[in-house]
């Protein structure tokens, strides 16, 4: 079977995390700080690591004040992208998606901003970048841009950015993540809030005559992680070129199908999911399966589980992205046969479909 995903670990990490584990320090320690340091220049902006994506985002959200505030946000998603806004008391509005390319939708945005509005979440999808309008529109609103960089691996709009290096993405700490900002004051307070509201710089023995101002989190990275993050890191470009090069291949090798197309790229695409629009989607994902190929939708629309039942409205162009979207293997795994092998069943089922 061709995997749709499968985690990369460089082969420097064993001998470095035998260094680390027994250095007497695998708290958040040196290599944070050695791993905040490299992201912050490939990122653009202050750094502040966490154990997770889905804390990256609720930092962002708690941070933006959204307590019983309205929170415009996307369905077509993972479920962590929505739940801290449950989690942080907000009020969810579902904005439409772009039904090629499955990212938010300026136009449902604007009509949905108003005076109760206090963020805008929005997802990168698949690595797909989103429209720059959405950042002009927060700032000319006053409304905080919150960015799920799950699937991205450079800069978003300069929102509040919250990148994901669980197991599977293109960089992985294991599991883990990051708040990006460059706004100094929210990065000094983010880095507080990571570990509850206790500054570990202070100096103080143990730090426990520090007086903290706001409840924090349990929400650090450790060294073991982040040694893991640096030796995945320096490899970083190798992979995402490769993977870069089999998009490219398949964006050639499906031009001009009938019943299969590519998302369009209109800005810039890190590719974590390769995916494409099919007319049959149910019979599509038998027939790749039946060639020994995995495909799945990997997300499934937020909008449809009962804890989101009070932001429900219609979304005609969601209906149309999920009804027909799909990804494909694309990964740094894939050898060239692979890949070639992969597109080839995509053309043939299109011509079978065709006749």
């Amino acid at each position: 079977m061709i995997q749709l995903f499968k985690p990369y670990v460089s082969r420097r990490c064993v001998g470095e995390l035998k260094k680390v584990l027994y250095s007497g320090y695998i708290g958040e320690g040196p290599k944070v700080k050695e791993f905040e340091k490299r992201l912050s220049e490939h990122l653009d902006g202050y750094v502040v690591l966490v154990n997770s994506g889905t804390s990256a985002l609720h930092l962002a959200l708690h941070i933006s004040g959204v307590n019983e505030r309205e929170v415009i946000s996307t369905p077509m998603t993972c479920l962590a992208t929505n739940t801290p806004i449950l989690q942080n008391g907000g009020r969810i509005a579902w904005a439409d998606v772009d039904p090629l390319t499955g990212n938010i939708d300026p136009a449902s945005v604007s009509k949905l901003m108003r005076r109760s509005t206090k963020a805008l979440m929005i997802v990168h999808y698949g690595g797909n970048l989103c429209d720059p309008a959405l950042a002009r529109m927060c700032k000319e609103k006053g409304v905080t841009l919150i960015e799920d960089c799950a699937h991205l691996n450079g800069p978003g709009l300069g929102g509040l950015q919250c990148y994901s290096f669980q197991a599977i993405k293109h960089l992985t700490t294991g599991d883990g993540g990051c708040l990006v900002t460059k706004d100094k004051k929210v990065y000094q307070r983010a880095k507080l809030l990571r570990w509850y509201g206790i500054d570990r710089e202070a100096g103080q023995s143990m730090r426990s005559a520090e007086p903290v101002h706001e409840a924090g989190y349990k929400f650090h990275m450790n060294d073991i992680a982040a040694t893991i993050g640096l030796c995945n890191f320096r490899e970083l470009p190798r992979i995402v070129s490769k993977v870069k090069r089999h998009a490219r291949y398949y964006d050639r090798a499906f031009a001009g199908l009938r019943t299969v197309r590519p998302v369009p790229t209109r800005y810039r695409n890190d590719y974590w999911l390769y995916i494409i629009l099919v007319e049959k989607k149910t019979g599509f994902a038998d027939y790749m399966k039946e060639h020994g190929i995995e495909t799945s939708p990997v997300h499934s629309r937020n909008d449809v589980h009962p804890i989101f039942r009070a932001a429900k409205r219609k979304l005609p162009g969601l209906e149309e992205f999920w009804k027909r979207q799909v990804c494909l293997p694309v990964g740094w795994w894939l050898t060239d046969r692979e890949v070639s092998l992969v597109a080839a069943t995509v053309r043939h089922f299109d011509e079978v479909c065709s006749r």
